[in-house]
């Protein structure tokens, strides 16, 4: 996969993943949702945002922003979720959970 060997690259990490996925959000409130990976870190891809509205990842001490065709890598446990905003625009993004491996 190539993004798994683009960051195994950029950071120097042996890495594999088990489970990729799509997501999609409005942006509505109740989707809104407070989760961890159980894995080593969790990559999330931006595959389609609006800037200064939705192109990023809450987590509960920050937001993080991230542009369209960006990614940021984060560990597996820390709290994060989409953001909500008041605009009904779609977004969507690719998640893996990748493990480090020996």
């Amino acid at each position: 996969m190539k993004i798994i060997s683009k960051v195994s690259n950029e950071t120097d990490l042996n890495i594999g993943t088990d489970k990729v996925w799509m997501n999609w959000n409005s942006g509505k409130k109740e989707e809104q949702y407070w989760h961890t990976h159980p894995c080593d870190l969790a990559l999330v891809y931006y595959v389609k945002t609006i800037p200064f509205l939705n192109d990023g990842t809450c987590f509960k001490d920050k937001f993080v922003r991230s542009p369209q065709n960006s990614l940021i890598i984060f560990p597996g446990n820390k709290l994060h979720s989409v953001p909500s905003y008041p605009f009904r625009f779609e977004r969507y993004t690719l998640a893996m959970d990748l493990w480090l491996c020996n």
